[in-house]
């Protein structure tokens, strides 16, 4: 009886793990990332601006410049972005300032009409 408690008890460990990592793998293939950006998601309805884009190598780092649209407030993407940034390694060190590493990642907001333009910089340190 011990025996089959056990193998009961497992099966649905192991089911559920399998669900809840599955979730997790839809959840992450679905997260749209900004072009030029490895791990700095897009927040959901904003537009990325891919014309504008640029990225290249240094010697001392990585320089990408991205810019994407949206007509959600500017608290409501800086609240996003401080929520999510650090989740993702990087620490706040102002408003619009976020430090992982040797890398400085900028964000800029722009109010153009009733949409807020977000240059996303990144620089080495």
């Amino acid at each position: 009886m011990k025996k089959y408690f056990f193998r009961s008890q497992t099966i649905h460990l192991l089911v559920f793990a399998l669900i809840n990592f599955s979730s997790v793998a839809l959840v992450w293939s679905s997260e749209k990332f900004i072009t030029g950006f490895s791990d700095l998601p897009i927040m959901p309805g904003m537009q990325e601006l891919p014309d504008a884009n640029i990225s290249f190598d240094t010697a001392s780092g990585r320089i990408v410049e991205a810019f994407a649209k949206t007509e959600q407030n500017v608290e409501k993407i800086l609240s996003f972005y401080k929520n999510v940034l650090p989740q993702l390694g990087w620490r706040v060190k102002k408003d619009t300032m976020f430090v992982r590493d040797t890398e400085i990642l900028n964000l800029d907001l722009r109010r153009e009409r009733d949409s807020v333009i977000v240059q996303f910089s990144l620089k080495p340190q």
